[in-house]
């Protein structure tokens, strides 16, 4: 098995010339002839034999030149992003056997660049550009030795692009485990999807969809593919919604809300949003004045704000056990609430993490990821859920819980959850995990 090479995209190898070797001709003596044995006839009979043997010589030079000019050559490529969708699939005919690169080049939209190489690919046809990902080239159905210039095309051939993780445990020089890279399969899905359809239906920030938000807040300003992670689907109304909100009347949860809604539009925070924020947060004197289920989302935005001096003590620092009437679903919003402010829980917290992610619904148990990747039993964690609750007919993580809230809205924050996974497990501290 030829071994990967690293790096965002495959590295072109460098083109080797070939060095032309010219043999010397030897001469030879003419041998004399005998002036008795020269006559007339035999000086004509050479004289045919030599224009004889020119019109051959000139025939064969001719058919060599017209072999030189490659007849038309059929092959195909086919493109797969990172959750397996086929971005493209097509025929191609070329003149020329290392034509692949212009060939895809007019075919669809490349992107990538001239390295030191020679042309390192970036993305083909809409790939997802994920710093843990490249396209691997297959020909053939087996791994290329070369970039995509060395790419020799004969009859027939298949090219494969497909975008595949190079930074993996399993390779030996990698990080991140066959969960980590089945969560990246499920976050660009449900972005590809599911996102768009969820916020064009969207009218308004205080509606169930700032989960959405939140997702596409945490991916985009944290560096990852903005074709993905966008909010080109919104709606005017929403944008009216945003645009005209009152920022000095909101309370509790709708902060987070219109927060994380703004930012995903491409907005700046207000200084009006500010101060209003300021004076909530200095109002927040205990954990429970302000309800098990708005914290940590409504404390969040403090985070990217810098607004932490302003939360009690606290209130980052509760101290709370499941109660009977939330159980282990206010139990996972107060672990994450501490994922926001530090990075270490009691032996009793990490103790029952696991039942927490077996036992509650799913939406819950997600809440969880973003603390799961500061410290060791992260890997654990994400390795529970997706062992769990990942469906691999659909590439979702499936929904089972019959006591929550509705589907989508739980999914949404599954896949906020997952996001903050993945950006705090990829940037470590320089995440901006609430963004």
């Amino acid at each position: 098995m030829k071994k990967k090479l690293l790096g965002l995209s495959v590295i072109g190898l460098a083109i080797f010339g070939l060095a032309s070797c010219e043999s010397e001709s030897k001469g030879s003596s003419a041998l004399a002839s005998s002036a008795a044995a020269s006559s007339a006839a035999s000086s004509a009979a050479s004289s045919s034999a030599a224009s004889s043997s020119a019109a051959t010589s000139s025939v064969a030079t001719s058919s060599a030149a017209s072999s030189s000019v490659a007849s038309n050559l059929n092959y195909s490529v086919k493109v797969i992003d990172i959750d397996g969708e086929v971005l493209l699939e097509k025929d191609l005919v070329s003149t020329s056997k290392n034509s692949v690169l212009t060939d895809l080049q007019s075919a669809t939209t490349v992107v990538g660049y001239e390295g030191t190489y020679g042309y390192s690919l970036s993305s083909i046809a809409g790939s997802v550009v994920d710093a843990n990902y490249y396209l691997a080239i297959y020909e053939n159905n087996s791994y290329a030795s070369t970039g995509i210039e060395g790419l020799t095309i004969d009859e027939g051939d298949t090219f494969t692009f497909q975008v595949e993780c190079w930074n993996t445990v399993a390779s030996g020089y990698g990080t991140l485990t066959d969960t980590d890279v089945l969560i990246d399969k499920t976050i660009y899905k449900y972005a590809k999807e599911v996102l768009p359809t969820r916020i064009a239906a969207d009218t308004t920030y205080s509606g169930s969809n700032y989960w959405s938000y939140m997702t596409v807040s945490l991916m985009a300003n944290n560096g990852y593919d903005t074709s993905v992670f966008n909010t080109a689907s919104a709606t005017d109304t929403l944008k009216t919604a945003v645009s005209s909100a009152d920022v000095t009347a909101l309370t509790g949860a709708n902060f987070g809300k219109y927060y994380y809604t703004n930012r995903a539009l491409g907005n700046d925070t207000s200084d009006a949003f500010k101060t209003s924020y300021t004076s909530y947060l200095e109002g927040l004197t205990t954990y429970a004045s302000f309800g098990e289920y708005t914290n940590p989302f409504s404390v969040s935005p403090a985070y990217s704000l810098n607004l932490g001096d302003k939360v009690a003590d606290a209130v980052k620092n509760p101290t709370y056990t499941p109660s009977t009437s939330y159980g282990y679903d206010g139990y996972c919003w107060y672990l994450t609430a501490n994922a926001l402010w530090k990075d270490t829980l009691s032996a009793d917290d990490l103790a029952v993490l696991p039942t927490v992610v077996q036992a509650n619904s799913v939406s819950q148990a997600a809440l969880l990821l973003p603390y799961a990747a500061y410290n060791q039993s992260g890997a654990a964690i994400a390795k529970l859920l997706m062992d769990n609750y990942y469906d691999s007919t659909t590439g979702f993580v499936k929904y089972t819980a019959a006591s929550d809230k509705g589907t989508n809205y739980m999914i949404e924050q599954v896949y906020a959850g997952l996001a903050a996974y993945k950006v705090q497990r990829d940037k470590a501290a320089s995440a901006n995990l609430f963004a």
